[in-house]
């Protein structure tokens, strides 16, 4: 569960591994936590796919990669305004 600010929209799909609510809509925040603790299957399937997105997103080599290639750029980047 979470409000809609930047960063949970990164994480979250709504309806799949959470719920995302307007800032200002506590009741509906409210309503999907009592509705979630409801449905235990459901609570473990969207953790489930939660936890397996969280992995892709946060794998090792995937990040060592995409920043080998950003400071890639970068250098060459200041090569070329020399």
């Amino acid at each position: 569960m979470s409000t809609d600010v930047s960063g949970a929209r990164d994480l979250v799909e709504s309806g799949k591994n959470g719920f995302i609510f307007p800032v200002a809509d506590e009741r509906g925040l409210a309503e999907g936590i009592l509705n979630i603790l409801k449905d235990p299957e459901r609570s473990r399937e969207m953790a489930e796919y939660g936890f397996k997105k969280v992995q892709v997103l946060l794998d090792e080599e995937k990040i060592l990669q995409e920043n080998q290639k950003m400071y890639e750029f970068t250098l060459k980047a200041l090569d070329h305004s020399k």
